[in-house]
């Protein structure tokens, strides 16, 4: 509930400049030589986008399986444009490879993004996570400089007791630390 709450709050600050989304140009071609396993799922966003093209200024979430199994994202905010663009159970470097066919194509004015305890449950180091959401960074900058990023915080999970103690590899503070490490000057 506070997680839902602190959330909330940064995407009302961050929704408060509203500025005009920038679009870069549609990619000619699918990134290659990186993992695969979620194209089918990438594949149908895009397919349901040519059906019906979403807005373009709206608020995207992407990232792994949390973003993808929100129940009630667009019940959760009302009167905001959102986008649910989560997949699988997707690495923060998975979302960099499709981030110019699923993020980039959107003009997005704010992006949501949670991924990373994927990637720890893989043995990626905070280091490693940290230099993937610098590129996620580097590939959205540059097309799109106006548009906001909310990095959500690596939560603990059930699912992943036996990881507690590499995520609070980031130092003293467990979660908000490694994120404070991953995402300098974020609300985490």
């Amino acid at each position: 509930m506070r997680s839902t709450i602190l959330l909330v709050a940064a995407l009302s600050a961050a929704l408060g400049v509203r500025t005009p989304a920038q679009c870069p140009p549609k990619p000619s071609a699918p990134l290659v030589g990186a993992a695969q396993r979620f194209e089918d799922e990438i594949a149908s966003f895009e397919a349901a986008d040519r059906i019906s093209p979403p807005p373009k200024g709206s608020v995207l979430f992407v990232g792994s399986s949390s973003i993808r199994v929100w129940p009630d994202l667009k019940a959760d905010f009302p009167n905001i444009d959102v986008l649910q663009r989560g997949f699988g159970g997707s690495t923060l470097d998975e979302v960099d490879h499709y981030a110019p066919r699923i993020v980039l194509p959107y003009c997005p004015r704010l992006i949501v993004l949670y991924a990373g305890d994927n990637d720890l449950a893989e043995g990626r180091t905070p280091e490693q996570i940290l230099a993937d959401f610098k590129t996620f960074v580097g590939l959205v900058r540059p097309p799109m400089p106006k548009t906001r990023i909310v990095f959500v915080s690596i939560k603990p999970s059930t699912a992943r007791v036996a990881l507690l103690g590499r995520e609070a590899a980031g130092g003293k503070g467990g979660s908000s630390q490694l994120n404070r490490n991953i995402c300098p000057g974020c609300i985490v």
